[in-house]
């Protein structure tokens, strides 16, 4: 027995070993927090696939079929502006042929000119248009190419489709408003544009046959029309791609990790 030892020899350490456990409870208390949200984190990502596949699958189905829509009114719009494309040069080109020729006049016999002083200005506009069109739509399907998948998905890919479907929208408005103004100036006797001094030509008695005046005037009033229906699929189809942003951005899933609160004696 040891002779220093008294009465209250057991209870000496007794407040070492209480900062130890303490110690040791606290530290292990950290360790078991951290270990049950790994492990709810990875048990999320688990199951994540098997409770909310059906919800994603249903989220990304109206996007898919605003991205089928949006397709075929490319394809559509596409289809319309080479037709657009095509019977505009094809104008330019008759007039350019044919604007310095002449013709005599049935009552005076006098030579006139088969072609009054013609402004080109609302078929060149057309024209552009119908270009930038036509350019616009093959980046945008050439696109859609697996090698390109990538860059879909970014940002810069979002902006680009507001920004050329904007400009191309307004493009086809100016295009369509300054054909229709011009022409209507050519019916008042104002100012004459390809279409309207064809459509002219139809109806008076000169059957000049260098030009085929019914069907210039025809080809314009398609363009005319064609240009109403491109106006209406742009305008549609940006709109359907604003909505498919806007709902992708609703329904793109989150991950909540719970929170646990521990015990820690102090």
């Amino acid at each position: 027995m040891n002779p220093h030892q008294s009465s209250y020899e057991p209870f000496r350490h007794t407040q070492d070993r209480y900062d130890a456990d303490r110690h040791m409870d606290a530290s292990t208390d950290d360790e078991t927090l951290l270990k049950q949200e790994d492990y709810a984190r990875q048990h999320h990502i688990l199951n994540q696939p098997r409770s909310q596949s059906g919800r994603l699958h249903n989220d990304r189905a109206p996007h898919a079929r605003f991205q089928t829509i949006r397709t075929v009114f490319r394809v559509l719009s596409l289809v319309l502006a080479i037709t657009i494309l095509g019977i505009q040069a094809y104008s330019v080109y008759i007039w350019l042929k044919t604007r310095n020729q002449s013709t005599r006049h049935q009552r005076t016999g006098f030579q006139t000119r088969i072609w009054a002083v013609i402004d080109p200005w609302p078929t060149w506009v057309m024209l552009g248009a119908a270009v930038a069109a036509v350019v616009v739509h093959f980046i945008a399907f050439g696109s859609l190419c697996g090698c390109c998948q990538s860059a879909r998905r970014g940002v810069s890919h979002v902006w680009g489709v507001y920004l050329s479907s904007s400009l191309l929208l307004a493009a086809w408005i100016a295009a369509l408003v300054y054909f229709k103004v011009v022409d209507s100036m050519g019916d008042k006797k104002k100012n004459w544009d390809l279409w309207s001094w064809s459509c002219h030509k139809r109806s008076t008695s000169d059957k000049h046959g260098e030009v085929a005046w019914n069907a210039l005037c025809i080809e314009n009033n398609y363009t005319f029309y064609a240009t109403i229906i491109i106006v209406l699929l742009e305008g549609l189809g940006l709109v359907l791609f604003m909505a498919s942003q806007h709902g992708a951005n609703m329904n793109m899933p989150t991950m909540k990790v719970p929170k646990f609160s521990g015990y820690r004696r102090m």
